[in-house]
């Protein structure tokens, strides 16, 4: 991901104390993504839209009514810690929808250089590119947990109640519990998932249902896994592994055995892939139900 796709996710996917990484170059002072943009769900517009960045002069207050520009004001902060070598700051942001100019989020961001810095090596002319992690601390109003419609309405009763659990947990950073619910659900819908690529009208479909067939004889669902793979959709196929199988390798090894970072990262990602494989299925029977109803009009 570059560094706009990077921040542009932090500040309008990820709850709050996540972080991401951006190059010291691409964000050193507050200054330095002043009407950045980014894209965001506006509840007044009701759908994506862009959002425009900008920093609230909180310095302002201290110094009354000023007549002193921003950006000078700015300018005249230092932001690297000469002590500690870092470049660090805490800073208020506000973006605005530029499609209504009425709707206004607000965010509190934390800044600072992941490795000291000596300045001698920021004057040099070349230098390897030097690293600045961006946390969001704060953000009004609050970051809401909204699951996608596709997936809620694949699972069944009990994994809907296990996936908006495993979403507040990962909103709150409770890695390990969150990953605790999506393998859960991962071990309860993988053969839901199988069986309705089966259903999909394709040449490929009875292949499918044969290996299921077998699988209900020998319950070897590595068998079962490994053989879909041949005859999954090519929107599937195309991300070059078997996602089946990377979900349901997720289920071997204990939660003790990670981090809480390392749950929520894997969590995120668990929740990315099934999103995207459920969604594929659902495109995938729309549009052969779509051409066949064409087929049915075309040839009457």
């Amino acid at each position: 991901m570059t560094n706009k796709e990077k921040l542009s996710d932090l500040l309008s996917n990820k709850p709050l104390y996540k972080k991401t990484e951006v190059e010291l170059d691409f964000f050193r002072t507050p200054e330095d993504i002043e009407n950045f943009c980014f894209s965001q769900y506006c509840p007044v517009d009701k759908g994506q839209q862009t959002f425009k960045l900008n920093f609230e002069p909180k310095k302002i207050l201290e110094k009354g009514l000023s007549t002193v520009p921003i950006t000078e004001i700015y300018n005249s902060l230092e932001t690297y810690n000469d002590k500690e070598c870092k470049y660090q700051f805490t800073q208020h942001f506000s973006a605005t929808c530029q499609t209504c100019n009425e709707y206004k989020v607000n965010y509190l961001l934390q800044v600072e250089t992941n490795q000291s810095i000596p300045k001698v090596i920021l004057s040099g002319q070349e230098r390897p590119a030097l690293m600045q992690i961006v946390k969001k601390i704060g953000q009004f109003p609050s970051f809401e947990i909204t699951p996608d419609k596709s997936i809620l309405n694949f699972l069944n009763q009990e994994d809907q109640e296990n996936y908006k659990k495993a979403l507040i947990c990962l909103s709150q950073n409770y890695g390990i519990a969150a990953f605790a619910y999506f393998r859960r659900i991962v071990e309860n819908e993988i053969i839901r998932i199988i069986e309705d690529i089966a259903k999909l009208d394709r040449p490929e479909s009875s292949n499918i249902t044969s290996l299921i067939d077998q699988y209900k004889g020998n319950h070897a669902m590595s068998n079962l896994i490994e053989g879909i793979y041949e005859y999954l959709p090519l929107s599937l196929k195309s991300l070059g592994n078997n996602p089946l199988k990377i979900l349901y390798s997720q289920l071997s090894g204990g939660i003790h055995e990670y981090s809480e970072e390392v749950c929520s990262e894997k969590s995120e990602q668990i929740n990315n892939l099934l999103v995207f494989v459920v969604k594929k299925i659902y495109e995938e029977n729309s549009e052969v139900n779509s051409a066949r109803k064409a087929i049915n009009i075309l040839i009457q």
